[in-house]
């Protein structure tokens, strides 16, 4: 999955340019609804695993970043413009500046977006985990009960707020329980059900600070992508839930005298993963976010 997500972040220098005038209503309308007040140009799109994606250059009041999105108007992955100075999570930033000599400086925020599929086997329900252009990421047992019993909940200030931040997130839904997600209590995780009794999730601080968020969606709402993968590899009759998630994580570029190393770190603190970057390969490792500083200064 690190591999996907780092070959992911630097596929900009593989679009080709220029693209179309005219975008399709469904990446239109995504990007307007996940920035609404910002500039933005399509600046070029390849296809991955048969789904056209195209890159998106981002320019708001409190930055520049850039975007994946697919022709279905998912975000594959995409970046959240930080003002300069802005503070990162205490976890996260507590990793940052205690585990490395150095401080980090030029720290970048993204978010990627996975599909989840819980399918039934014999003994067990396996969680299948997708991007959105419908690669498989990973397998694993679908523990959520199990997890929820192992978090304590959550009554104070700090939960009440971060309550209401997740239910202006997830408008119409209602909290059933709160729970501190992590040892800081920076974040908790709120678990909410919509009218229809589908289950969601989302760990936000009490600031507004959305780290992740697990909704779920029909059967019928899975993507194309990942449809026909599921058809592909998968009994599609045993599939017993689906949801959209999202998490959210820090990159910055700790530097040595040859080879640099680029570090991804979770909102929590944990370390995603860690790429040496030697001078010959530092360009093709560049985050699409560096690649359109370079090039607004050219």
């Amino acid at each position: 999955m690190r591999n996907l997500l780092a070959a992911t972040l630097v596929s900009s220098m593989l679009f080709t340019a220029p693209v179309f005038a005219e975008r399709d209503p469904d990446v239109a309308k995504a990007i307007k609804t996940r920035y609404p007040d910002a500039k933005t140009e399509v600046t070029g799109n390849r296809d991955i695993n048969g789904v056209k994606v195209y890159a998106v250059k981002i320019n708001t009041d409190e930055g520049e970043s850039m975007a994946e999105i697919t022709e279905y108007g998912d975000f594959l992955l995409y970046g959240v413009p930080l003002k300069s100075g802005k503070a990162t999570p205490k976890s996260a930033s507590e990793t940052l500046t205690t585990l490395f000599k150095a401080q980090p400086d030029d720290v970048e925020q993204f978010r990627a977006t996975s599909y989840l599929v819980d399918v039934d086997s014999a003994k067990k329900t396996y969680r299948l985990r997708f991007d959105a252009v419908g690669r498989l990421l990973d397998v694993d047992t679908a523990q959520d009960k199990e997890m929820m019993k192992g978090l304590d909940k959550a009554t104070d200030d700090g939960a009440k707020k971060a309550s209401e931040r997740a239910m202006k997130w997830n408008k119409g839904l209602t909290v059933e329980n709160v729970y501190f997600s992590d040892d800081s209590h920076e974040y908790y995780m709120v678990d909410m059900k919509n009218k229809d009794g589908k289950d969601a999730t989302i760990t936000v601080s009490p600031t507004g600070n959305v780290a992740a968020f697990r909704n779920e969606i029909a059967k019928a709402d899975i993507p194309e992508p990942v449809q026909a993968t599921m058809n592909k590899l998968f009994d599609t009759a045993k599939v017993k839930t689906a949801y959209k998630a999202e998490y959210q994580f820090y990159e910055f570029v700790q530097k040595m005298d040859d080879s640099d190393v680029m570090v991804r770190v979770r909102t929590n603190g944990d370390i995603m993963s860690i790429t040496p970057r030697s001078s010959s390969d530092k360009e093709e490792d560049e985050s699409p976010v560096k690649k359109a500083k370079k090039n607004k200064k050219k």
